[in-house]
Order: C-alpha cells, then structure tokens, then sequence
C-alpha cells in the first residue's frame, strides 16, 4: 500500500516524542518492535518513489514512529534512516541529515561523519558558474544539516565528525560548525577548535564572512569550555594572537580533567 505524501508527513507533524513504559534503554517491548518493523518496511517501500517529497516524507514519517519510543533508540533504526543520506535529492538528504540528531547517538554519529569529508572537500573547491554554484549551495545546505544533526546528538562519538567540518578552508562552513558543536563534549572537538581559531584570525579582515566567523568560534570555545578565557578587543591584533594563547594553555592545563 502506497501512501500519499501529505498523508505522511502530516503524521511526522503530528509526532511528538514520548516514552514507553514496556521498552528498557536497550530494548523495545514486543508491540514496538513488530511496529518498527513495519514502520521500516513502509520506508524502504516509499524511498524508491520517484518523487523526492514523497521520499522525505517516508523518512519525516519514519522518525516520527521512531519518537513513540523515545528511551529506547535502536541502533537498527539509525542505519535504517541513514540509507536516506545517500538519497539523490539534497533535500532528502539533509532532511535525513538533521533526523539522524534523533536516532542512536554513537550509530548516527558514526553515519553522519562517513558524510561529512566529501561534503568539505567539495564545499572548498570555488564554484566556476551557475550550475556549479547551485550543487555548492546544495551541499552546503545538506553540512549545515549534518552539523545540526550531530549538535542534537550532544555525545561524545559526534567529535569526530565536527573535527573534520572545522577542517574547511570556508568561513561560512566554520560559522555554521561554531552554532551547533557546542554541545559536544569531545576532547578532540577543542584544539581543532582552538586550530580553527587561529585559522581565522589570520584570515583577512577583509574577506567575506570573516568577522561572523571569528566571532562565532570564539563564542562557540567559551560555551564549550567555560573557561573564562578573557576575548581579544576588536581590531588588536597582539590581542588576538594572545587569546589563542590563552586558549591553548587553558586545554594543556585543563585537558586530563576536562569532560
């Protein structure tokens, strides 16, 4: 049986998450694996829908069912919504993208970052026209998804895949990183926290982006870090070279200690 899109999605909407009594933290109750069963059957059905909103709204309906029993999160149906990643719309994929946040923590973790280094190494590449322009905008559109994924999955597993988006050569793609990996406690994500910093402050004052970008890391290293760090005065530039000092004296005093 095929469903109607509008039909779909509309029971994502209505969706909230919700906990069961009957599942434990690492196994659903009976009535709830036979309906993740069938939740997954009807996913994969409507994933070869040749329309791209009828397969975003297989996934927004399969993430929904997902939320029914949210203490017990399958790393089953983490792989199974991570087959959306690989969609040929970008939309699909950074729907899928953000969904994963939901799902399994150190499974979508894991899915999410095998993304993330294509995406980048694209992303940094200069786009030549129009056509390309667009497959850059939709890339980045589907990182900033990913990014925002791995935030509401706030586990340690998601550094990794943070690390490598905070390896990119582009302003936008670093203030977009700074938003959301604050809630990550990894021990890898602070010095390539502190290393992008840096990488920014010698960045031309001039270049687009920049100062959103400066702004946005350092920002981001006070909330993750709670250091107390004091901030460069605009514009100095011994200053900046002293804040990144700071920070890495912080992380070497700090790290062992750090969670």
């Amino acid at each position: 049986m095929r469903f109607a899109p509008a039909l779909l999605l509309a029971c994502a909407l209505s969706a909230r998450a919700d906990t069961c009594a009957e599942c434990s933290s690492d196994k659903l109750c009976a009535r709830h694996t036979e309906e993740d069963k069938a939740a997954a059957r009807s996913f994969q059905k409507e994933m070869g829908h040749p329309d791209p909103e009828a397969r975003k709204a297989a996934l927004e309906a399969f993430a929904a069912n997902c939320r029914l029993h949210n203490n017990c999160q399958p790393p089953a149906n983490a792989q199974i919504l991570g087959i959306a990643l690989k969609d040929s719309s970008p939309a699909v994929r950074a729907a899928a993208a953000k969904l994963m946040g939901e799902q399994h923590g150190p499974t979508a973790a894991k899915l999410l970052e095998k993304e993330v280094e294509p995406l980048v190494k694209r992303l940094g590449k200069e786009p030549k026209n129009e056509k390309e322009d667009l497959v850059w905008l939709a890339d980045f559109d589907c990182l900033s998804a990913i990014c925002e994924g791995l935030g509401i999955l706030a586990v340690p597993e998601a550094g990794p895949a943070m690390v490598k988006v905070l390896d990119s050569n582009r302003l936008k793609v670093l203030t977009v990183a700074a938003k959301h990996l604050v809630t990550i406690r990894s021990k890898v994500l602070v010095p390539a926290l502190i290393a992008a910093i840096d990488r920014v402050r010698t960045t031309g004052p001039g270049a687009d982006g920049r100062d959103a970008a400066y702004l946005g890391l350092m920002t981001a290293w006070e909330k993750l870090t709670n250091s107390g760090v004091k901030l460069p005065a605009p514009g100095d530039v011994s200053e900046a070279s002293r804040f990144v000092a700071d920070c890495k004296a912080w992380w070497k005093a700090n790290e062992k200690t750090w969670k």
